[in-house]
């Protein structure tokens, strides 16, 4: 009996990780479509601050992606430490992040509003192809992994 039990637990075993690998796997697509919405969140804030002349230092939206901002930091070099450490975005989605972070404040009020429609027009072009690969290629690894898991049990039995 207490063998039984352990063989069927031995045998599921690889089912469950297997599940857990291929789920893993497919968070990498998800979290980059949540941080593209997040950027897309903080450039419509940023957008309101910038329309009442608020400091960089003291939009929420900064410090979240930057962390907490003193007037004397450098704008530009904590958004860049902070874009190049988010592992869960493309090259691509970085170089729209990191030339938003070069172009603001740099300019009058309207061509900064310039500045975030473009940001916002490319980061969701790179949210629709984020979604996208997120459907197609994570439902795939889910899958792969929870077949894989299977087939171990199976071979196990």
């Amino acid at each position: 009996m207490f063998y039984t039990a352990v063989h069927g637990f031995a045998c599921s075993l690889p089912a469950v990780c297997g599940a857990y690998i291929g789920v893993a796997m497919a968070a990498a697509y998800t979290r980059r479509v949540a941080a593209l919405r997040e950027f897309l969140r903080t450039l419509t804030e940023i957008k309101i601050y910038i329309r009442n002349s608020t400091p960089l230092y003291k939009i929420p939206a900064v410090t979240r992606i930057t962390g907490d901002l003193l007037p004397d930091d450098d704008f530009f070099i904590m958004w860049e430490k902070a874009v190049r450490a988010n592992a869960a975005l493309t090259d691509s989605d970085k170089d729209v992040m990191l030339n938003f972070g070069i172009s603001l404040g740099r300019t009058d009020i309207e061509g900064q509003y310039g500045i975030i429609d473009t940001a916002k027009d490319l980061t969701q072009k790179n949210l629709k192809e984020a979604e996208e690969l997120s459907a197609k290629k994570g439902g795939t690894l889910r899958r792969a992994g929870i077949l894989f898991g299977l087939l171990a049990s199976l071979i196990l039995l």
